[in-house]
């Protein structure tokens, strides 16, 4: 993901979130974009064939 995809994921998940009363600073959306698209990651690896 380019910084500034991810830029954008991060801010429309805070926005998202708000609404549903759940606050999130922007370093916590950062960081949990960013825990995100390491999970998508690590599930490619894990569960790709040999």
């Amino acid at each position: 993901m380019d910084t500034s995809t991810f830029k954008v994921f991060a801010q429309r998940l805070r926005a998202h979130l708000q609404q549903h009363c759940t606050p999130l600073q922007h370093g916590q959306a950062l960081d949990l974009v960013a825990s995100i698209a390491g999970l998508s990651q690590g599930a490619r690896w894990l569960f790709s064939p040999p």
